[in-house]
């Protein structure tokens, strides 16, 4: 038989993708391709929203950091730039991997408005 092609109508209700659940397994899985350092960005997404908070900001924007900061490292593309991240704080290309998260996200639609907040974290 031919080959069925998906579409918006021929996916069921119950296959709607939770945004939140997809940027968790992609942070799991930043963890172990290129960062070595597991709960790495579960961290960095803990220290912001605590920060946020303490700043009092809106319940939405604490989400929308927390998202950023599972996220914020999308763009590392090895276990040894992760590394050189990590041990050299004025390391000279540190900005790469914001540049090439910042891409990665906006070209996500659901996931564009966290491309700024990837490319300005260092």
């Amino acid at each position: 038989g031919a080959a069925m092609s998906p579409n918006a109508d021929s996916v069921p209700a119950a296959d709607v993708v939770d945004l939140d659940r997809v940027i968790l397994a992609l942070a799991d899985a930043l963890d172990f391709i290129g960062i070595d350092e597991i709960g790495h960005g579960h961290r960095v997404a803990l220290m912001a929203c605590l920060c946020a908070e303490e700043l009092e900001w809106a319940p939405e924007r604490v989400h929308m950091l927390a998202r950023a900061g599972l996220l914020h490292d999308c763009g590392v593309s090895s276990t040894r730039e992760h590394r050189c991240l990590v041990n050299d704080i004025l390391w000279e290309g540190e900005h790469a991997h914001c540049e090439r998260g910042f891409a990665y996200l906006e070209a996500v639609p659901p996931l564009a408005h966290l491309a700024p907040l990837v490319l300005e974290h260092h």
